[in-house]
């Protein structure tokens, strides 16, 4: 099963004049749609959101996908709805409202060397990090995301031979863009009767090679959880065993300055994984005891998650 309709709902209107969010997002979900996608958000110092926009956006978790009884309709990939907002542009560590709001997956954005954009709001309430470009630090408009734009607009921009304008921006609102395609592919290859809203996000939530915390050890956790990775989203895992993997020698070597503790370097040579996309396990755990380990006891040893491509 195969799901490509994409629908745009406008909310904004001219100058100053109020749009309509909270009922575009009723209008999306009773007409069908699952995945709800925003690169907008409240300015920086906005507090609070309102109240009925709140009740729009838990109206379209609840609902979206299902008919008038709560149950799936058997014409939608999902029930319930998934909701993405920007985490916003003010490089800022205040909250961003909606994407702060506890129910939705705020997006925050990082450049092309993987380090945080310069531009990024962060924070706790930061679900995940997507690609969104940065031209401020590097001083290069490539180093934006391509983006396809009006003819009517006013920037520098190029066509394709025989295509649409782009132009290179960036922002959270480049960022938030990658999230929701890669929600909507997850939704598309295993969207069925009993696929729901928590079981896409849990797909999204899967993440190897780097580690966030790791590039960003400064900011631990305030940038999401991960980067955005749709090869894992879209794994599909079949339950087989990866092979044991081949510890080789350990070295151990004293450390001077601490006489109680000795550096000990493990190496190993990382493990066949059959039903993983490159073939290889992208995880491991080391757990040490002072007993010796069995089946039995590994719920109470210490144990060191070495996550990534080894």
């Amino acid at each position: 099963m195969l799901f490509r309709s994409l629908m745009s709902v406008q909310i904004f209107r001219n100058g100053r004049e109020q749009g309509d969010a909270a009922r575009a997002f009723q209008y999306a979900c009773d007409m069908g749609a699952v995945i709800a996608q925003n690169s907008w958000g409240y300015p920086a110092g906005v507090n609070s959101f309102p109240t009925p926009l709140r009740n729009a956006i838990d109206y379209f978790i609840k609902y979206a996908g299902c008919d008038e009884d709560g149950n799936q309709r058997p014409d939608s990939p999902m029930k319930g709805g998934v909701v993405l907002f920007a985490a916003g542009n003010d490089n800022a560590d205040d909250v961003s409202y909606p994407a702060t709001y506890n129910k939705v997956i705020s997006v925050s954005s990082f450049g092309w060397d993987w380090r945080r954009a310069s531009y990024t709001n962060r924070g706790d309430w930061v679900t995940i990090c997507a690609p969104g470009g940065d031209q401020e630090r590097w001083r290069v408009k490539s180093s934006g995301i391509l983006s396809t734009v009006s003819p009517k607009i006013n920037v520098e921009s190029f066509f394709l031979e025989g295509g649409p304008k782009y132009a290179w921006y960036q922002g959270t609102s480049m960022a938030t863009p990658h999230a929701s395609g890669v929600a909507a592919l997850i939704c598309s290859k295993f969207g069925k009767q009993g696929f729901t809203a928590n079981d896409l996000k849990q797909r999204m939530m899967s993440f190897r090679d780097k580690d966030i915390n790791k590039v960003e050890g400064n900011e631990p956790g305030r940038l999401g959880k991960g980067y955005i990775d749709a090869a894992v989203a879209l794994e599909e895992n079949e339950n087989i065993a990866p092979d044991m993997p081949k510890v080789l020698p350990m070295t151990e070597e004293n450390n001077p300055l601490m006489e109680r503790f000795t550096n000990l370097t493990i190496t190993w040579e990382p493990s066949a994984d059959k039903d993983a996309t490159h073939g290889l396990a992208t995880g491991y755990m080391l757990y040490y005891s002072k007993e010796q380990l069995t089946e039995s006891i590994y719920s109470k040893a210490n144990g060191i998650d070495v996550s990534g491509l080894v």
